[in-house]
């Protein structure tokens, strides 16, 4: 028989463990050890809101310098351009991050729309917030599922990832993650994006 024969007729499960970027159970954690660490933020914003668009989703992080990855919060909606930038100001003034990486895309608007939000919070708290924004670009030739398998995929396999128990919606997706995976799969991709922009990772030079 073949795996996915098996899956579906003894595990009524369709989809082949072989086929899997992320075969569960995923890394997990439940409290962040102790420690320094880094903080950087990925957003990959929705093009509309309208029901046939994928969400936005936004994804946290923080990295030692031997380069562990706890993913904290992984969240998506359908948000319109004001309302990502109000959740990204209030995740930024919490906890500082050394960058934001966005992949802009059709969303080019949203930059302009983050910096208005930054300036109104500035001005009602009487000072200063930092926030260094690093557009990710979008390589038309490069697919999904390579594009994930090389960063996500990769540091899963090495054991250089975990993640928090509360992002449920993340460990879901990663669970159904194939190369023929047609559903939901935003933070998922918003995932992968943190390991394009800490700056001592190799993978932010060709993805």
């Amino acid at each position: 028989m073949t795996p996915y024969d098996i899956q579906s007729q003894y595990y009524c499960n369709p989809m082949p463990i072989e086929d899997m970027a992320f075969p569960p159970p995923q890394p997990t954690y439940l409290n962040l050890p102790d420690g320094e660490y880094v903080w950087y933020i990925a957003v990959d914003p929705a093009a509309t809101t309208k029901s046939y668009s994928d969400e936005t989703a936004i994804v946290v992080a923080a990295v030692t310098k031997d380069g562990m990855v706890y993913i904290t919060q992984a969240f998506h909606g359908k948000w319109p351009g004001n309302e990502t930038a109000k959740k990204l100001i209030g995740l930024v003034a919490r906890i500082e991050p050394r960058k934001v990486g966005i992949e802009f895309g059709l969303q080019e608007h949203l930059r302009y729309i983050i910096d208005n939000e930054k300036s109104a919070w500035e001005e009602a708290n009487n000072k200063r917030l930092p926030l260094y924004i690093e557009p990710i670009r979008i390589k038309a030739q490069q697919n999904k599922f390579d594009k994930v398998n090389w960063t996500l995929g990769s540091f899963v396999r090495e054991g250089k990832v975990k993640i928090h128990k509360s992002c449920g919606d993340l460990i879901a997706q990663m669970d159904r993650f194939t190369k023929n995976y047609s559903g939901k799969d935003d933070i998922v991709d918003a995932a992968s994006m943190i390991f394009r922009i800490v700056e001592g990772f190799s993978y932010r030079h060709y993805t």
